[in-house]
């Protein structure tokens, strides 16, 4: 747990106890419960625009021309597309060659290769896996030109595959039916195959000898039956104790169903402040890849406040399906929906200062893109989610009570004024681009609007965990927030198994409490700094960063918050060692 900002709420004293303590005491008025932002551990990552997919095709579309030297001209009318077989070319590859111009008047007989190589390049354009050529002719004012198109006549099936052989099996057999084939329709298929966590692919065709356009599908699969993901950290307060150490078990294939099971664990360095545990599964469900996950989350904090024994017990389950709407190797959405279960009592010695219920549905939707350049590197990455939330009034769920206050089993609620009913709206969105060969930008912003004041845990928390680095977690804290980070990027070091990055970094975040009486309905804080990544391979992640806070956190603290260095070391097996 960490700290929550000091507010002075009208009406609220004399209505319990507990509230009188809450206002009798800055230090308790700072510790109402941790908020969601410092009780959520990383998540798996299932999902993203590329996948582990990729496809080599053995193609070869800058093909020389013999008429080159030629003094030969021509003055050409059209283009006659033929098959292999001199019949018809397939309706959707003719539409991709409609693009190809035919130059007018009389032209050197090398114009029939440029024709050619627009072809070949409009239907590349386009994703087909196909080759234009020119077969001998009489030439006329009417060029013919054969289109050969590829199909898969044998898909084979390399490395190790695991539990998983079988069910590749059957998502790869829509591959041999795609006649003609094409890259885009390939990435779908394959996409949706490696759904399945702990799976990575990749196609390469190559010709198979036979009738033209005949190809062999090789597909090498690697599977990795689990991973261990290990974070070391200061971002928290004092308070809570800053360093924390993190640890999450994945392990692939429980079940068969393309699962994923996992186990995760946080604790303060010293192991008395703060513990988080977590529980998790999640599989798919049928052809179009539904996913569905349940996770269980509990915490329990007792932050180091002199002569005051506070503790809070936080339990969160969740229960999720998402389905995707686009899938390609530079572009993935999704949409889920979901329902959230929070209990977070605070308690002083033994007796309850404050309890929350939540019981919270949801729609979201996120998306993940990227755009490449011709050598296949990224130079735009991008993402975005928008989350709409609606609590519910069931399950015992915290309500207002005979005063207007809100309460939960008769125990004043974290918020006097707390809805736990609101409608809550959440995005973001986080952009980087490569400007030059070592230099880039990155912009990443997020925002919460709602109409009603909210209880603690559904509050929009500043700190080193959102945006606003320098700033403790919880150190302020919004039932409405807007705010961005900012960063220039410089990559000196850039080679195999070696990355560094330094970078610069503005944040400013702005909040907003529509509490009846708050003492400052809005606020403004603002931070900068910079520091030194280092990125060895995919399996080991190291940041510092020195950060400093531009203004006070509370409107009744006396000086700004101290300047930070904060590290961040991250890393994953079996990535590590390989």
């Amino acid at each position: 747990m960490d700290s929550a900002p000091l507010r002075f709420r009208a009406g609220t004293i004399g209505v319990a106890f507990s509230a009188l303590i809450v206002f009798a005491s800055p230090s308790v008025a700072q510790t109402t419960g941790p908020t969601r932002e410092e009780l959520e551990l990383p998540p798996p990552q299932t999902t993203g625009p590329t996948g582990g997919v990729r496809i080599d095709r053995d193609a070869n579309f800058r093909q020389n021309c013999p008429f080159d030297n030629s003094e030969l001209t021509t003055a050409l009318q059209g283009v006659t597309w033929t098959d292999v077989a001199g019949g018809e070319v397939a309706p959707q590859i003719l539409r991709s060659l409609s693009t190809v111009t035919v130059p007018q008047g009389t032209q050197p007989l090398s114009v029939v290769c440029d024709i050619r190589d627009a072809a070949n390049a409009a239907l590349r354009r386009d994703g087909w896996i196909a080759t234009v050529q020119i077969p001998q002719q009489e030439l006329t004012d009417r060029l013919q030109l054969q289109v050969v198109s590829a199909r898969i006549s044998e898909l084979r099936i390399t490395g190790d595959p695991g539990p998983y052989r079988d069910q590749i099996a059957r998502q790869m057999a829509p591959l041999q039916q795609l006649s003609p084939l094409n890259e885009r329709d390939a990435e779908r298929i394959l996409l949706n195959a490696n759904d399945i966590p702990g799976l990575s692919m990749r196609l390469s065709l190559a010709p198979a000898g036979g009738e033209p356009g005949e190809v062999i599908g090789n597909l090498a699969v690697e599977y990795t039956p689990y991973a261990v993901f290990l974070n070391a950290r200061n971002y928290n307060s004092k308070r809570i104790g800053r360093e924390t150490l993190f640890g999450r078990f994945e392990y692939y294939g429980l079940t068969g169903l393309a699962d994923l099971t996992y186990i995760g664990a946080q604790t303060t360095l010293d192991f008395e402040e703060q513990q988080i545990v977590q529980a998790g599964h999640e599989f798919g469900v049928g052809p179009d890849n539904v996913r569905i996950g349940a996770s269980v989350t509990y915490a329990w904090s007792n932050p180091t406040i002199a002569n005051l024994d506070l503790s809070t017990k936080t339990l969160i389950a969740n229960l999720e399906a998402s389905y995707p709407l686009v899938r390609s190797v530079n572009l993935f959405a999704d949409a889920s929906i979901g329902f959230d279960y929070v209990d977070q009592k605070t308690d002083v010695v033994n007796f309850p200062l404050s309890k929350d219920a939540l019981r919270t549905l949801y729609v979201r939707g996120n998306l993940f893109g990227q755009r490449r350049r011709l050598d296949g590197s990224v130079f735009l990455s991008y993402s975005a989610y928008l989350e709409a939330r609606r609590g519910l009034d069931i399950f015992g769920a915290t309500e207002f009570g005979a005063f207007g206050l809100a309460e939960t089993d008769g125990i004043s609620a974290s918020r006097p004024f707390g809805d736990s009913r609101a409608f809550v709206v959440r995005g973001g969105v986080d952009v980087t681009a490569s400007l030059a060969q070592f230099f880039g930008v990155r912009a990443r912003g997020e925002g919460q609007w709602t109409d009603k004041p909210l209880l603690n845990y559904d509050e929009f928390s500043i700190g080193n965990l959102t945006i606003g680095r320098g700033y403790d977690p919880g150190a302020n804290s919004g039932d409405r927030a807007i705010g961005g980070a900012f960063e220039v990027t410089a990559d000196p070091v850039q080679r195999p198994g070696l990355r560094a990055q330094l970078f610069g970094f503005y944040d400013v975040v702005k909040i907003e409490n529509l509490d009846l009486g708050t003492p400052e309905r809005s606020r403004t804080l603002e931070s900068v700094g910079g520091g030194l990544r280092l990125f060895f391979g995919e399996g080991l992640r190291a940041e510092v960063a020195y950060a400093k806070p531009l203004d006070r956190a509370l409107f009744n603290d006396t000086e700004k918050p101290p300047e930070r260095v904060l590290f961040s070391i991250t890393t994953k097996f079996p990535a590590l060692f390989q």
